[in-house]
């Protein structure tokens, strides 16, 4: 285990009903808010207008901001940055999915600083660093990205293709109100997307990083336990909340440094996501559920087995055979449970071809690795992730 240091600052809300304080919990925070949410609400407009309703109750001015679209774009949130300095919020609350609280804090970042958003993102000039940033609120809608409760944020440019990661201290939410009956209309098929999102988020390290972890080992398969399980109950029955909570909780605690911390490793399989998506607009889990068992085959079962014959037999109840035979069976086990929740895929199935393999393969050592390879559990070059990608291809 590597030497870390963390903090968790996030304050947390949980429970049923818990949405009812956003009101008294946001006016701790500031005085005037702007409202984030998506361009195309749907079935959130009621949540929306409760939710003003409850800041202007509390005595907060309230600017809504519903222009978020899935992947957010840089130029999006650098609007919302100028909208929020120009009506004097000194708040942002976010109301929606990972779209929204990515773009949250972005907006954050840009409304604080002055400049751009992208100007933030890790990728070859930028990482200018974050001086400054409005407190943020979140009250996730989804269970998935777990951005509720950390310090980064995935925005996009369109313009370049290009989709990158921002990470600063200042963009933490200060505040997260999970309440499990905003998840109770999700459809199933973005329920599933958002099990598989955080399945993923487990995985990269625990497969990639130290081996001497074992209490970070057991929490993290304690977390892919509990999606494993309840993940199905939620897609049958949305409106069960039992599975609504776990999936929740399970979330926030997927992405966190409790899971991570003294690991190291790498996160090849979003950033081929982040690409994949960049230029195909792609859900994000939708993307992990394709690539996930892909780089488990073609890179973790030759450098890893270890470590999956350790998720096959702690997660799947797999054992006996040797090594290699244990590590195949556990990605035989995680297709299986893919498939149990509709989502083994393939690039194909969702009409992506190999069009632009060379420039994601570009995207992923440029901006992740060192311009010519990406270090992970192995050196991989340009034509190693083109590989990976026509491997997306088949099926799983």
């Amino acid at each position: 285990m590597r030497d870390f240091k963390f903090a968790f600052p996030t304050e947390l809300k949980v429970g049923a009903g818990g949405f009812a304080s956003l009101g008294e919990e946001a006016a701790a925070l500031g005085s005037k808010a702007l409202l984030v949410s998506y361009a195309d609400a749907g079935p959130l407009e009621a949540l929306l207008a409760r939710a003003e309703t409850l800041l202007r109750e509390a005595g907060l001015g309230c600017v809504g901001f519903p222009a978020v679209e899935p992947n957010p774009r840089h130029s999006t949130c650098d609007r919302g940055a100028e909208l929020a300095r120009g009506e004097g919020c000194d708040l942002v609350v976010a109301v929606g999915g990972g779209s929204v609280m990515d773009a949250s804090k972005a907006i954050a970042a840009a409304a604080g600083s002055g400049r751009s958003c992208w100007d933030f993102c890790r990728r070859p000039g930028g990482l200018a660093p974050v001086e400054s940033a409005l407190p943020i609120v979140t009250v996730p809608t989804t269970a998935a990205t777990g951005s509720e409760a950390n310090c980064e944020a995935v925005i996009s440019n369109p313009h370049t293709k290009e989709k990158c990661v921002f990470g600063n201290a200042k963009v933490t939410p200060r505040l997260a109100i999970l309440d499990p009956e905003l998840h109770l209309s999700i459809p199933p098929g973005p329920t599933a997307d958002g099990c598989v999102d955080i399945v993923s988020h487990c995985l990269e390290s625990y497969l990639s990083g130290e081996g001497d972890c074992s209490l970070q080992d057991r929490l993290t398969e304690a977390v892919i336990d509990v999606v494993l399980e309840w993940g199905p109950v939620a897609v049958r029955d949305g409106g069960n909340l039992r599975a609504r909570r776990e999936l929740q909780y399970a979330s926030l605690l997927a992405i966190s440094e409790f899971l991570h911390a003294g690991r190291g490793g790498t996160w090849l399989m979003h950033n081929i996501e982040h690409a994949i998506s960049a230029h195909y607009d792609i859900p994000h889990g939708r993307g992990m559920a394709i690539v996930i068992p892909r780089v488990m085959r073609r890179l973790m079962l030759e450098h890893r087995p270890e470590r999956l014959a350790l998720l096959g037999e702690r997660c799947f109840g797999l054992r006996g055979g040797d090594l290699r035979r244990n590590a195949s069976d556990a990605i035989d086990a995680f297709v299986h449970w893919l498939r149990s929740i509709g989502r083994q895929l393939s690039l194909a199935d969702v009409g992506i071809g190999s069009e632009e393999f060379e420039a994601m393969a570009d995207d992923v050592v440029r901006n992740d690795g060192d311009g010519e390879h990406y270090h992970s559990v192995a050196k991989l070059d340009r034509s190693a992730i083109v590989s990976i990608l026509n491997s997306c291809l088949e099926p799983a």
